[in-house]
């Protein structure tokens, strides 16, 4: 595999593995409600622990590729001296940060208390999520503008996961909503209470998305959308921009005309499917700005 590969790929696995992670925390200490928080908790678990580890390796793995990139190849990828170069440059003076945080949160599974632990888990999700807007384009200016595109961008990314992230939390309770075992148990007004939460949230998460994406369009690319020419970062950065289109058209058809009719036959199928799919196109869309971020803004 080539560096640039590698790098490219590891992008995308540490932006999933930390969207999910921060989504799926946010979702099990914040939104979800009463009794129906324990199982929650219980049932995303793994998942979450799984997606933390990911996003540590990625981490440093992203270091790996930045200092191959930064030297000869993959000769120069663990050589100590460059990585001390690479700390140096105003990317490393962060990621000193985003490894930290990546210790901080190794240590942090050890924790036994579910609920302390998810909490510790949100809070360096979030951390570091939020440090990426402070490399690469949205670090490209200084003073106001420097400043109010990586405030931008801090609140693009962790609306991203909030929606992203929430998606694999929203299924899960789905499929307790369908188990006979909870309703029995009463738990099927807790369950809905959660989803309802989760969408109402996502309103005003999917609007951020939104916004802050087209205004980030704007700052790193004057004059877009109406540019005479088609660059390979526009190219890929209109495919991004149809996938999340997609995925607003399968939110709003979810909330507004599959939840009501709920209680019609197979229509909760079509919301295990919609809310799939939107997984599926989220997952796309990331790969895709893994890819055109590594591209000059023109």
């Amino acid at each position: 595999m080539s560096l640039e590969a590698f790098y490219t790929l590891t992008r995308f696995a540490h932006f999933i593995a930390a969207m999910l992670m921060c989504g799926m925390s946010m979702f099990a200490v914040i939104v979800s409600h009463g009794r129906f928080r324990v199982l929650l908790q219980d049932a995303l678990k793994k998942s979450i622990i799984f997606s933390a580890v990911i996003t540590i390796i990625t981490t440093f793995c992203w270091m790996i590729a930045q200092s191959g990139l930064m030297g000869d190849g993959w000769e120069d990828a663990l050589n100590m001296d460059i990585w001390q170069g690479v700390l140096g440059t105003t990317f490393g003076q962060i990621w000193r940060w985003e490894i930290l945080s990546a210790v901080g949160l190794f240590a942090v599974l050890f924790i036994r208390p579910i609920t302390l632990k998810l909490y510790l888990i949100l809070g360096f999700s979030v951390i570091i999520l939020g440090l990426h807007a402070f490399i690469g384009h949205a670090a490209m200016h200084e003073g106001w503008l420097g400043i109010a595109h990586q405030t931008n961008q801090f609140i693009h990314l962790i609306s991203c996961a909030y929606w992203f992230g929430g998606l694999w939390p929203f299924l899960i309770c789905i499929q307790f909503l369908r188990s006979k075992e909870q309703l029995k148990a009463g738990l099927e007004t807790q369950i809905v209470v959660s989803m309802k939460r989760y969408s109402q949230l996502g309103h005003i998460a999917v609007i951020c998305v939104l916004i802050t994406g087209i205004i980030n369009s704007l700052i790193l690319l004057p004059g877009w959308p109406f540019t005479s020419t088609l660059s390979e970062y526009q190219s890929w950065l209109w495919l991004k921009i149809a996938l999340v289109g997609l995925m607003v058209l399968l939110a709003l058809t979810n909330r507004y005309w599959v939840v009501p009719r709920l209680q019609q036959q197979g229509q909760i199928n079509y919301l295990i499917i919609n809310s799939w799919a939107e997984l599926l196109l989220g997952t796309i869309a990331i790969l895709a700005v893994a890819i055109f971020a590594t591209y000059q803004p023109v």
